[in-house]
């Protein structure tokens, strides 16, 4: 009987051990991993990884994606992803990579780095001597009373000799005296936003909004800088795409490029530059139509006997002087 008792409790402590072994060992169960940013990856081949984008380091491409409840990191090489887009909560989505040719243009501009030097620190006010107190009570005394230009002088004395109170006090009495001074304003903490001096409680509101209107401001200067260099890229991607073996990646830069060019004024083959003559050869029919709207192939010349691999840099300078081999 009593070995009876012994062998019930074994079986229920074995059953308990296996059916809870993260809280029998001690130790907690695994919590679950704050979700990451839904992105799809789409590669040069067609085909779509789903998973969250990390960084682009050395030439690689680092994402993490959901295994087992976990988050495992991993990598592809460049010219492998062609664009990696983010989706938004409201269901729109977003290319966040390979970046906009304009952002790539701004952030490499040397003018728009941060200056990263240190401001040297604001010195202590030194303590107010007694001094300094008779002189001021001898001031106050010979303050001409109500004149605006007396108390803002006298608030210039008090800021000079560190008595900050007392000089924000002339300030305020001075610009109630004056209220169209400028002077008077920028000292009571008034801020310029948009050309207008804005009182100090409704300063913060008035530099966010002007904030976002120079955010529009600064993109449509982006999609104006990305119009005038767009034929620069095309013929960047052209001569990667005829100096070497050609890839989809770089095919959709130039080809993104040019159908920018194109759509924007409609164009008739005859319309398109030599350069974008020469580049729109190398696409299928499909591609020809969808980027020159208006486009006919029988307009278009014969190819050149040699392929693209063999039209070198040196071609492209012959081609722009107008000479001939």
């Amino acid at each position: 009987m009593f070995s009876r008792h012994i062998l019930m409790t074994i079986a229920v402590l074995a059953l308990a051990l296996y059916a809870f072994p993260d809280k029998a060992a001690g130790g907690e169960p695994d919590a679950v991993p704050k979700p990451l940013p839904d992105d799809i990856i789409y590669l040069v081949g067609g085909d779509v990884i789903k998973g969250s984008f990390v960084r682009v380091e050395d030439g690689k491409i680092f994402y993490k994606i959901r295994l087992g409840g976990k988050y495992v990191e991993e990598s592809l090489p460049e010219s492998k992803v062609r664009r990696i887009r983010r989706l938004k909560p409201d269901g729109t989505n977003e290319v966040i990579y390979p970046p906009t040719a304009a952002k790539r243009l701004l952030e490499n501009d040397p003018r728009r780095k941060k200056n990263t030097i240190k401001k040297p620190a604001k010195p202590k006010p030194k303590p107010v001597t007694k001094e300094t107190r008779d002189e001021y009570a001898k001031r106050m005394k010979e303050l001409k009373a109500r004149q605006a230009k007396s108390e803002y002088e006298l608030g210039l004395w008090c800021e000079k000799n560190g008595m900050e109170n007392e000089s924000k006090t002339h300030y305020a009495r001075a610009l109630e005296l004056d209220e169209d001074n400028e002077e008077y304003k920028l000292k009571c903490g008034y801020k310029k936003v948009g050309g207008k001096l804005v009182p100090p409680a409704e300063a913060d509101k008035a530099v966010k909004e002007e904030t976002e209107q120079e955010k529009i401001d600064r993109e449509y200067k982006d999609s104006v800088v990305y119009e005038k260099f767009a034929g620069l890229w095309v013929t960047r991607g052209l001569q990667k795409f005829i100096e070497g073996r050609p890839d989809d990646a770089t095919r959709l830069t130039y080809v993104t490029a040019l159908s920018r060019l194109a759509q924007r004024r409609n164009a008739y083959y005859d319309d398109l530059s030599t350069k974008e003559k020469r580049l729109i050869r190398f696409l299928a029919p499909l591609e020809q139509k969808r980027i020159c709207p208006r486009f006919n192939p029988e307009w278009t010349p014969a190819p050149p006997e040699r392929g693209p691999a063999e039209f070198g840099p040196d071609d492209l300078k012959r081609e722009k002087s107008g000479q001939k081999k």
